[in-house]
């Protein structure tokens, strides 16, 4: 990296921190009011205990509400550790530097965040785990490539040296009761995340991966190959749970250079070079539509029959003009199609393209 690009760089990851104090300093102000309101109400209830019992066993009596006691429903702590997880969410949503964690951050992040097991919500501690995240950024990108390979299955013997040239198959698809598992589905979205990069597509929302994959599961759709991103990846699932996946040759050679960089021993250097052109069996597509522009479009309402969409908001004047060259036309709030729209909305979602026969 030049040194202009490293300033450029550090310039970009100064401007996202910068960003942050305004709205950092709302949340904190209405952290600090609902804490005091918790507490207010905690120690009222502390010393009215000898009228709140009847207010609990009437609840329990009438409405078939547990069995709990003032001193413990109205506890202060459990109440400020759910009120610190909340507001630890949303400032992590200030950012996007939970999307672009690599999967096992995110899903431990996503799990305290459920198990109320988040830090206090302190403000000198939000804003150097923030910006310790912003500074990290650019290694996020080469733990998402490593966190990928290293969590595939180890009880198969395609997850070879050879790195991304060779099939991947990512075991726990689906939980123990046969429905789709969100937090293995992390890893595929890292996958695409990164793949992204290369594409210049922008970063794609984690709901747009688990869409593509879930829709597969829930249509049966296993034992096929299905091809995302151009042809840059395929993944096929198996109803035991497993998720096979290819990478084209022309994407694996760039995923394995990131991946010795972290990892120098890891890939043999024959496995770091383009690939002859002889030897790709499958096209690798350009050209692909930009990830901002799918997930714009998909904040609309669409019609049953997928001819219209309505959107509660203007739309950005990129999505306007997308829509427009595939054949949209504007009425007020609402994009009118003479074909179905939505469903090849959820083609480009899978391969980041428009149909021909939708479009034409």
């Amino acid at each position: 990296m030049s040194g202009e690009t490293e300033v450029l760089a550090l310039l970009d990851g100064e401007h996202a921190a910068l960003t942050l104090y305004t709205p950092l300093d709302a949340l904190f102000a209405e952290y600090r009011k609902l804490r005091a309101d918790i507490e207010q109400i905690a120690s009222y209830v502390a010393g009215a205990s000898d009228v709140m019992c009847y207010f609990l066993t009437g609840a329990q009596k009438e409405r078939s509400i547990g069995n709990y006691t003032a001193t413990t429903l109205f506890a202060a702590g459990p109440a400020i550790r759910s009120l610190d997880a909340a507001f630890w969410s949303r400032a992590m949503k200030l950012t996007d530097v939970l999307d672009l964690m690599p999967a096992e951050a995110r899903n431990e992040w996503s799990r305290q965040i459920r198990a109320h097991e988040t830090p206090p919500f302190e403000p000198d501690s939000v804003r150097a785990t923030l910006q310790t995240m912003i500074a990290n950024r650019a290694q996020f990108f080469a733990d998402r490539v490593e966190g990928l390979f290293f969590n595939l299955s180890d009880h198969h013997a395609t997850n070879s040296p050879e790195g991304f040239y060779k099939r991947m198959i990512i075991s726990r698809m689906r939980t123990y009761f046969g429905s789709f598992c969100h937090e293995r589905c992390n890893f595929v979205h890292d996958l695409r995340c990164v793949i992204a990069k290369f594409f210049g597509r922008g970063e794609p929302p984690a709901i747009i991966t688990t869409r593509v994959l879930e829709t597969i599961h829930q249509a049966g759709e296993f034992g096929v190959w299905h091809e995302l991103d151009g042809g840059a990846i395929r993944v096929r699932l198996y109803k035991i749970g497993t998720c096979h996946l290819e990478v084209h040759p022309d994407i694996a050679y760039r995923l394995n250079m990131v991946l010795a960089w972290r990892n120098p021993a890891a890939i043999p250097a024959r496995f770091r070079k383009v690939p002859a052109k002889e030897k790709v069996d499958r096209p690798l597509h350009h050209g692909l539509i930009p990830f901002d522009i799918i997930s714009g479009i998909g904040e609309g309402l669409f019609s049953p029959d997928g001819r219209r969409v309505f959107f509660p908001s203007p739309v950005s004047v990129r999505v306007a003009e997308f829509m427009r060259r595939h054949g949209g036309r504007q009425d007020e709030s609402s994009w009118q199609f003479d074909y179905d729209f939505g469903t090849a909305l959820h083609e480009a979602e899978r391969t980041g393209r428009i149909p021909e026969v939708a479009s034409t």
